[in-house]
């Protein structure tokens, strides 16, 4: 078991200066009187109080997975409830012009400004195969506009160039929007470098001004481009290959929610790519605005990678390829992506790859015996005739080699894609819709969406294997639909005076908190709300927002407020601060045996902003979301430099401690929209 974590020393009182804000092109000064930013948008705060008593190092995080759970027979009632809490009923519509639109604006002509990053080895002077996509806004180019995307070098001049369609954008329930202009396209060219790595040089991309004059005839292999990785995080027998060249596109167009669907806001432009100094992070209380997140998702990143500090020993770092996989859980690979397409940092979008090659050769390919298995994960399943479930299916996520995909061009990312996806439906055995006799979590629910609403993405309306009837469509509207029936009360199945916005069930069927008691785990939510915010990205339903706004109202109920008098540890600040319970029963209490904690604040809070959003976008607004997000936002801000350990690798550990490793997944791969849904302000050109 990993040792606990060193003490942390008090900090040192810190001055910083005022956060420097992202300027826009137009009516700036407009914007900045606009800006209603929440959070220390200002100066940077230091601990007040000096009881070491009050900052007791965290708990080591390793509750096991829940057990998979038996059913229960159904009729078994609830702890008794509380009086009802009422919402407003599903209806209305949703307007844009009422907030700020989910989806970017179209963009008919544009220019983004490309990194090339050569690797190790690459030689200056020898021209290299360099293959990438340019994601485009909802409505910005059809295919046939493509003719008009030119790639140019520093100096302006043209590069010849292979363009064409590499996934278009799709809508489950508009033809209007569905298959008529691009969302990503590939871009091939061959480059000669003047320098070697490190360096790297600036290529523009630009379309809708002229036509190209310059194009290559066919599109090469990409692969043809790429090597396999002998050194840093994989070695030559892990079977990973990486491009010799990479293309790193800009965190203005990467955040705006073209490929991970929902917009982000881009990293300030003072964090720099490198690992921060943990005594200078472990000083500073509070970060600007949403800054600490920002640090904490690249600085435990590092950690992730194994390279946190040189002196850390071999027990004490990830172990992502060992057995049972937990490294993976929740989504290693998206979470490293998440970090790439709000920084725009080069290491970010190099491990990414590096770690969805790595996961899409241990997935069990085509042909696999039983073709149950198919999909699954080696590391987690290593014998692919022993029982999956939905457990193990847990650890098939095609989002992230579409990620792949989308980034670099790649096709073998997008057919490991399609076998992950194929994986949530066929060993994916929890049911598509809650009764009182089966097992089921909101976790294996969402899982199960997530990886057939990407599926849908980059496939259509066609089946998800050879043979099969359903399509990736059929199974996004099902879902969907379903969960909307769950929380609406299962057809009266559900107690009208539960909480309103949770997915209710017995806690036999998730294998926590009393087993005939009604009950929710909130930390998981997190999970069904990404999809969901996806889901209406595809389908402009308005009962997905109210879904979506409703749970937030449950989630205010899952993260406990508590005051200073209350603490037993952190600060003594005068502010109200938020922990999440493990396990929730339906009159909105907390089952005291599990009771709450601080290590999902983070993941709750981005749900809970996306919650606020769409509250603010169906004209129902409630202030209060966006406080509780705050709220749990703070705790974790607090948290997170109880988690960075400057003395600790003295000793041989981790500065920057992930524990348990799947900690870095659930913390950053769902909230990296959340200053993005807080910020009141609607971006303007």
């Amino acid at each position: 078991m990993p040792s606990a974590p060193l003490s942390v020393p008090l900090r040192r009182a810190v001055s910083l200066s005022a956060p420097r804000r992202h300027p826009l092109r137009l009516l700036s000064l407009v914007a900045l009187v606009l800006a209603l930013n929440a959070c220390d948008a200002g100066h940077a705060q230091v601990r007040v109080s000096g009881d070491a008593a009050k900052r007791r190092a965290p708990a080591d995080s390793s509750r096991a997975e829940p057990r998979e759970a038996l059913p229960r027979p159904s009729g078994q009632t609830a702890s008794a409830p509380r009086p009802p809490i009422t919402a407003t009923a599903v209806g209305g519509t949703v307007s844009p012009r009422l907030f700020k639109p989910l989806m970017a604006d179209a963009e008919r002509f544009g220019i983004v400004d490309v990194r090339l990053h050569p690797v190790e080895g690459v030689p200056a002077g020898v021209a290299q195969l360099v293959t990438f996509g340019v994601p485009f806004p909802r409505g910005s180019i059809t295919a046939a506009g493509l003719s008009t995307l030119r790639v140019l070098d520093a100096r302006g001049t043209e590069i010849p160039a292979f363009v064409e369609p590499l996934t278009p954008w799709r809508h489950a329930t508009n033809a209007a929007l569905d298959n008529t202009s691009v969302r990503v396209a590939r871009v091939q060219i061959r480059y000669t470098f003047a320098a070697t790595y490190p360096n790297s040089e600036g290529i523009r991309v630009e379309w809708g001004y002229t036509n190209r004059t310059q194009s290559l005839a066919s599109l090469e292999n990409p692969r043809n481009g790429w090597q396999p990785v002998t050194s840093g995080s994989f070695v030559a027998g892990d079977g990973v290959s990486e491009p010799k060249v990479y293309a790193v596109l800009p965190s203005s167009t990467l955040s705006k929610g073209l490929l991970k669907l929902g917009p982000m806001r881009p990293f300030a432009p003072n964090i720099a790519a490198t690992r921060d100094d943990p005594a200078t992070m472990d000083a500073t209380e509070h970060y600007p605005e949403y800054n600490e997140q920002m640090y904490g998702a690249k600085n435990f990143f590092y950690a992730h990678i194994n390279e946190d500090d040189p002196r850390v020993t071999a027990p004490n770092q990830i172990p992502y390829k060992a057995a049972e996989g937990e490294p993976w859980l929740y989504d290693r690979v998206s979470a490293f992506y998440g970090l790439y397409f709000r920084s725009g940092f080069f290491k970010a979008l190099r491990e990414s790859v590096r770690a969805s090659e790595y996961y899409r050769v241990n997935l069990y390919p085509q042909g696999t015996t039983p073709d149950l298995a198919v999909g699954t994960f080696r590391l987690k399943n290593p014998n692919p005739a022993a029982y999956i479930g939905a457990n193990g299916a847990m650890y098939s996520y095609p989002e992230g080699l579409a990620y792949t995909h989308w980034t670099t061009g790649d096709d073998l990312s997008k057919d490991g894609a399609k076998l992950a996806a194929k994986a949530q439906q066929d060993a994916n055995d929890e049911p598509d819709r809650w009764s009182p006799t089966s097992s089921y979590t909101e976790r294996h629910m969402g899982i199960k969406l997530t990886g057939l609403i990407v599926g849908y993405e980059l496939f259509g309306d066609v089946p998800y294997k050879t043979g099969a009837t359903l399509t990736y469509r059929e199974r996004l509207l099902t879902l969907t639909a379903n969960l909307i029936w769950h929380q609406n009360g299962a057809g009266g199945a559900l107690p009208a005076n539960r909480v309103d916005g949770g997915l209710w069930k017995y806690g036999s069927q998730e294998g926590n908190g009393p087993s005939g008691s009604l009950l929710v785990s909130f930390w998981q939510t997190p999970f069904v709300v990404d999809p969901m915010v996806r889901a209406y990205a595809l389908t402009d339903n308005v009962e997905i927002a109210h879904f979506i706004r409703r749970t937030g109202n449950a989630l205010k109920f899952g993260g406990k407020a508590y005051s200073p008098a209350q603490r037993t540890y952190r600060t003594d600040v005068p502010e109200t601060l938020r922990l999440v319970d493990y396990v929730t029963l339906i009159d909105g209490s907390t089952y005291a045996a599990d009771g709450a904690g601080p290590e999902h604040t983070l993941s709750v809070a981005g749900a809970v902003a996306w919650a606020y959003y769409f509250g603010k976008l169906t004209g129902q607004p409630d202030d209060t979301l966006k406080q509780a997000a705050n709220e749990l936002y703070r705790t974790y801000d607090y948290e997170n430099n109880e988690w960075t350990r400057p003395t600790a690798p003295a000793s041989g550990l981790t500065a920057y401690r992930n524990n348990p490793p799947r900690r870095y997944n659930w913390n950053y791969k769902t909230s990296g929209s959340l200053s993005w849904c807080l910020s009141d302000l609607r971006w303007m050109r």
